[in-house]
């Protein structure tokens, strides 16, 4: 301990001695002496080329006082290159004097050495921790620059998958790069570069609507798109149908597409077809004529599906009717019958509907029947006409010769001759002949109500023959005629005379 003291204090003398002197030796020596200072730690630098000659560790330490070698070591520098180590020999940072003894030296340096390998390492530890954190960090930041696009189905039904894909272009993304997706702001998957699957993220059609999609790779790049969830459309198709009026509506159908592949039809109640009227919502039982909306009640889940219904039609027609009837008339040299009489087949019961005619135009003036006609203006009436129509007809038309009679017919006179027997050369006139009609008597048959003789004595016509272009349209009443039967002149005889006296009595 004293010769520590003396030490010290020649020490100081040899300082203050230097700075009044300010020779070269006093400043040798207070370097010297500074050397036995304890100091801190110093950043070892790597060795300068010299052009002077190489001192070995023995001259170095015996020029220091010192008798023992200090050991060659590794210096590695984190500043510069990766993986360059430098060997070279290192000057002790701190001076032990060689009285101390080889062993206190020896602890010392190896206390050194212990400090400054454990540091190196602290360093690098603490480095790599911050680079993770930052890396870590610009993960889910807000990115640089938008590079690449986003792949993909992007329009994905209800319950649903798609997978999208980044196709990151020409940017450069390292292996220990983050890749983070999200679905608007919810983080959704997050995977190194480097691993399988990154670039690739399975969108869940779990949420109706637009979601925005993005994806960030290392925090310097990043893409964006929109997706949009929608449900799988239902379409569901009513059938039109026609029924006519008075016949039982059979039920209607409906189709479905659009299932997806684990659903069908069997998997909800069965629809019912209901009707309303054009511009009603309330139900209603067809029943006149008219369109009627087909519509559907389903059971089908409107939040699993767009459920639309494309409505169908019911269309009740009217009912054909048939008009039937037979159209009789006397001739009256006119080939169109006035207001016929008509009648319909195949109203409903409890229905009120008639039918009226205008005119029955006929092929031909003349008698006769199996007429080919023509209806005109002929209409239905009746509180239920609208729901009917006229499909056909069925007539039987048949124009009847008119009935004219026979004025002035008288059977000739003629001589008893004890027969009835009667003759005409006087046929009167015709009566009921329709102008410009042709037509007159040809013949006239009869005979006498009796065979005695008389003035005026009736007879029976049962034929008068028309003849001319329109006698086929008539008939004659058969007239009453008379006629005479005169006495027979002959030679009076006994027999005779007592006749004629009888009839004088």
């Amino acid at each position: 301990m004293s010769e520590n003291r003396s030490t010290k204090n020649n020490n100081s003398k040899k300082t203050e001695n230097c700075r009044s002197k300010k020779s070269e030796a006093c400043r040798s020596e207070s370097k010297s002496s500074d050397d036995d200072k304890e100091s801190k730690p110093r950043r070892l630098s790597p060795p300068r080329k010299s052009s002077a000659p190489k001192k070995s560790a023995t001259d170095v330490n015996a020029k220091n006082g010192y008798n023992e070698e200090i050991p060659q070591e590794n210096v590695i520098f984190p500043d510069v290159v990766p993986n360059t180590t430098y060997t070279n020999r290192v000057t002790p940072l701190m001076s032990v004097p060689n009285a101390n003894g080889g062993a206190a030296t020896a602890a010392k340096r190896k206390d050194r050495e212990g400090i400054g390998a454990g540091g190196v390492v602290a360093l690098l530890l603490i480095a790599a921790f911050i680079i993770f954190i930052i890396v870590v960090t610009a993960g889910g930041s807000a990115s640089t620059a938008q590079a690449g696009s986003i792949t993909g189905n992007t329009n994905v039904g209800y319950g649903k998958t798609s997978v999208l894909t980044y196709d990151i272009g020409d940017a450069t993304i390292m292996p220990y790069d983050q890749v983070v997706w999200y679905v608007g702001d919810r983080e959704v998957q997050r995977k190194l570069y480097s691993e399988d699957g990154a670039l690739t993220y399975e969108l869940d059609g779990d949420t109706l609507g637009y979601q925005r999609i993005r994806v960030v790779a290392g925090g310097r790049v990043f893409c964006e798109c929109d997706a949009y969830v929608s449900k799988p459309s239902l379409d569901v198709n009513v059938d039109n149908a026609i029924s006519i009026y008075g016949d039982e509506i059979a039920a209607q159908n409906y189709k479905v597409e659009g299932f997806s592949e684990s659903d069908s039809a069997s998997n909800y109640p069965e629809g019912k077809v209901y009707y309303t009227a054009y511009g009603e919502e309330t139900e209603t039982t067809p029943k006149s004529v008219g369109i009627y909306k087909a519509r559907l009640n389903h059971g089908f889940v409107n939040d699993a599906y767009d459920v639309n219904v494309n409505e169908g039609t019911l269309e009740i027609v009217p009912r054909e009717l048939v008009v039937v009837g037979n159209v009789v008339k006397d001739y009256d040299g006119s080939s169109v019958v006035e207001n016929p009489n008509l009648k319909l087949l195949g109203v409903m019961n409890g229905d009120d509907v008639s039918v009226v005619c205008d005119k029955l135009y006929l092929s031909d003036k003349n008698a006769g029947g199996d007429k080919q006609y023509s209806l005109y203006n002929m209409t239905l009436t009746g509180k239920d006409a609208a729901n009917y129509k006229i499909g056909s007809s069925d007539l039987n038309v048949m124009i009847m010769p008119k009935h004219i009679t026979v004025d002035e017919l008288r059977a000739d006179d003629k001589v008893y001759d004890g027969t009835n027997a009667a003759t005409f050369t006087n046929y009167g006139n015709l009566n009921g002949v329709i102008n410009g009609d042709i037509v007159q008597i040809g013949a006239v048959e009869g005979y006498y109500s009796d065979t005695k003789v008389g003035k005026n004595v009736n007879v029976t016509v049962n034929k008068v023959n028309l003849v001319g272009s329109d006698s086929g349209n008539y008939t004659v009443q058969n007239p009453t005629a008379y006629g005479s039967i005169n006495r027979f002149a002959a030679k009076p005889t006994q027999e005779t005379t007592q006749e004629q006296t009888t009839e004088q009595k």
